[in-house]
């Protein structure tokens, strides 16, 4: 089996290779295990714990039919998590005008301990903070955890 490497202090444009292929063979034991998944919370669950918190309303139908997530006295939420990123920026723009109220994003983090599925996961939050700060969107990151396995 081979298994992909990369190095990020290795790479560079003009030297040597930054990819390496390194020989594993898997313990047979792991190879039979089967993997739990996580189950995560449903989206809306998430936002009625955030509701609750923060005193804002879920799920209001604005003249268009379309739902603002979370709606503060001064700003209209879209919560989204966080490998959807690109939907919410929009959304919240929308939501903002609509209500005549600031844009602002919730981002959910997956926080399941795993290091991989975290750098990810802020990759995804910086790319979203880069956005709002371009458009003025107030940005907002809740980790949220597995609530068991399959």
């Amino acid at each position: 089996m081979k298994l992909f490497a990369f190095s990020v202090e290795m790479a560079t444009w003009q030297t040597s290779p930054a990819i390496a292929f390194v020989d594993a063979e898997p313990e047979p034991a792991v190879e039979a295990q089967a993997v739990a998944a996580n189950v995560w919370p449903h989206e809306d669950a998430v936002t009625e714990g955030l509701a609750a918190a923060m005193g804002a309303e879920t799920q209001v139908v604005c003249w268009d039919g379309s739902r603002v997530d979370l709606l503060t006295a001064d700003t209209a939420y879209e919560v989204e998590w966080c490998d959807k990123w690109k939907e919410s920026v929009g959304q919240a723009l929308l939501y903002a005008n609509l209500t005549n109220r600031k844009p602002g994003i919730v981002l959910l983090l997956r926080d399941d301990g795993e290091p991989n599925t975290l750098l990810w996961q802020r990759l995804y939050a910086m790319r979203c903070l880069s956005a709002c700060q371009d458009a003025g969107i107030m940005l907002r990151v809740e980790r949220v955890k597995p609530t068991g396995k399959r």
